[in-house]
């Protein structure tokens, strides 16, 4: 077992079924893994499978923008890799391109450098000439994504959205919550979404947030990054150039080093 990360307390708030990929990689790099998920992620109500699959057949680019995206589109819509031969398929990163292609969609591309909607908006597919009149699907959980969407519209695109999970916040103890910052305090913070974070920080008591917001972040994102700072984090958030487990474990490792 490695010991880059010398028994740093890692704080993973991601939802319970994603975050323990994480959690072993920081285990088994030295590191103690805190589980604390500040979202539960569920299928979302308001879309059926003929909707679906009525909005991927009329649009020319289908944007994945995360990897609950592709899992909970696949229960809907049934066999992925056929639903979307045909089309432009884009992932928000290499984490969501590598999901695709366990549900065998081998044709989406992602962003080689960086997470978000700017990288996404950087893309080649994605260029003004080429995306002006087609029609592009967005698929996600909730609202979000508003400047992908606006980007999009801009360039002259038709841009349609699928909601095909939801977030919610879960209840936990308080008692559980507290001992975390006062008996298990973390090194690091890893928030891979922004009502993730919001939750942790409605989640902590009001006496233990300048605890909480003194410790080192780890973020998906320049975005997340900067909605960290003016919610009230005093370290400049660390951002991983690979959406990924190994992306995050590495930035997690440089920033305690």
């Amino acid at each position: 077992m490695s010991t880059a990360l010398h028994g740093c307390r890692v704080l993973v708030t991601r939802p319970e079924q994603q975050a323990e990929p994480l959690c072993r990689l920081i285990e088994s790099s030295g590191g103690i893994a805190i589980r604390l998920p500040t979202l539960i992620i569920t299928e979302s109500p308001e879309l059926c499978r003929q909707a679906l699959l009525e909005r991927i057949s009329t649009a020319s680019h289908i944007i994945f923008i995360s990897r609950n995206a592709v899992d909970y589109a696949a229960r809907l819509a049934g066999d992925l890799a056929l639903q979307l031969q045909a089309k432009t398929v884009i992932a928000v990163g290499e984490g969501t391109r590598h999901a695709l292609a366990e549900y065998a969609v081998t044709n989406s591309v992602a962003p080689e450098l960086g997470v978000g909607s700017e990288s996404l908006l950087a893309l080649s597919e994605l260029d003004a000439i080429k995306i002006k009149g087609q029609t592009v699907l967005i698929v996600q959980g909730g609202s979000g994504r508003e400047l992908l969407q606006d980007g999009l519209i801009d360039r002259g695109a038709i841009v349609h959205t699928a909601n095909v999970y939801q977030r919610t916040e879960p209840v936990i103890e308080q008692r559980i919550i507290d001992d975390i910052w006062r008996r298990n305090c973390p090194d690091v913070i890893v928030a891979t979404s922004f009502q993730g974070l919001q939750n942790l920080i409605r989640m902590t008591s009001a006496q233990d947030r300048t605890i909480m917001f003194s410790k080192k972040l780890v973020v998906m994102s320049a975005r997340l990054a900067g909605l960290a700072k003016t919610a009230g984090f005093t370290n400049p958030a660390h951002v991983p150039t690979e959406q990924s487990d190994q992306g995050l474990l590495q930035t997690i490792r440089h920033s305690v080093e």
